[in-house]
This record gives structure tokens, C-alpha cells and sequence, in this order.
């Protein structure tokens, strides 16, 4: 069953084709982010402009170390079109990682849905440069604000 992410779209890319084309690896950030929350992963999904974050001094990552990132590359195809490297390989990765943490799996259906409308909005910062890519770093990490040694928040019920 698929779902509708929803889109909160930037009002102006800062997107240049300089930017683009001669960016350092992991310097640059596109300009949406998708963020879910894993309890109501269906429901709170959504792709938005990038912007920062602002975390308790006690998420369990900071003390516990409870966060898993992954990655994976959107490039060009030899048509000028889009392609994505194994992202269902790279969510697969992330929930056995997650199993060994004790944390919860994230539902991979949803996510690549999710992740692969966040490609197709930032579309225009995939380079067209030979090698370029824009690289998809998704990562998972406890929010509980407590210093309790424990698994973090009881996963989505089927």
C-alpha cells in the first residue's frame, strides 16, 4: 500500500550549477531533508526544506552511542536520467544494524518511498560531471531524553 509522502518544497533553491558541478564531497547539502518519526512512520513522514535541528542533552546517541547512518549515491544515467545505488540493499543494512542496537527496524517500504520522492525532488543537484553523484545519507538514532540504559521507544505495532 503506498502512501503520500508529504512535500514542503523550499521557496528558492540556492542551487547554482557551479555548486552543483564542483561541490566537495559531503559539503554541500541539497535542499530538502526527509524526517520521520519511527512510531507513527506512516503518518509523520514528510520531505522538507533543510534546515537545523535542535536535540536534548540527553539523547541516548550522545551517551549510549544508539545511531546507525547508512548511505547511498543517486546518479546520472548515460540518457541524462536518474538512477539510485541499491537503496533497498542500504535500508536492509540499516535494519540489521538497528537489530543489533536493540532499536527498532524502519519499515523499508515506506521509507524507500520516501526517500526515493526526496531523489526526485532534489533532482537538479545530481551533477552531470563523470563520477558526480549526490550522495543519500539516511540515519537512525535514539530519542529518548533519559540517561536509562534501555532499548529505545517500543517499535510500531503491526
Amino acid at each position: 500500500m503506498s502512501h503520500a509522502i508529504p512535500i514542503t518544497r523550499v521557496s528558492q533553491s540556492r542551487l547554482t550549477e557551479a555548486l552543483r558541478e564542483n561541490s566537495e564531497f559531503g559539503a554541500t547539502f541539497s535542499d530538502h531533508m526527509l524526517v520521520a518519526d519511527w512510531e507513527r512512520f506512516v503518518e509523520a513522514a514528510s520531505n522538507r526544506s533543510l534546515r537545523p535541528a535542535s536535540f536534548s542533552p540527553a539523547l541516548t546517541p550522545f551517551h549510549y552511542g544508539q545511531a546507525i547512518f547508512e548511505g547511498f549515491k543517486a546518479h546520472r544515467t548515460a540518457n541524462r536520467g536518474l538512477a539510485q545505488f541499491r537503496p533497498r540493499e542500504n535500508f536492509a543494512r540499516m535494519n540489521r544494524s538497528a537489530t543489533r542496537l536493540a532499536m527498532p527496524e524502519i519499515p523499508s517500504r515506506s521509507s524507500f518511498e520516501g526517500v526515493t520522492e526526496l531523489v526526485r525532488l532534489d533532482r537538479d543537484w545530481v551533477p552531470y560531471r563523470e563520477g558526480g553523484s549526490l550522495y543519500v545519507r539516511q540515519r537512525n538514532f535514539g530519542v529518548d531524553d533519559t540517561l536509562l540504559v534501555r532499548p529505545p521507544i517500543v517499535p510500531l505495532s503491526s
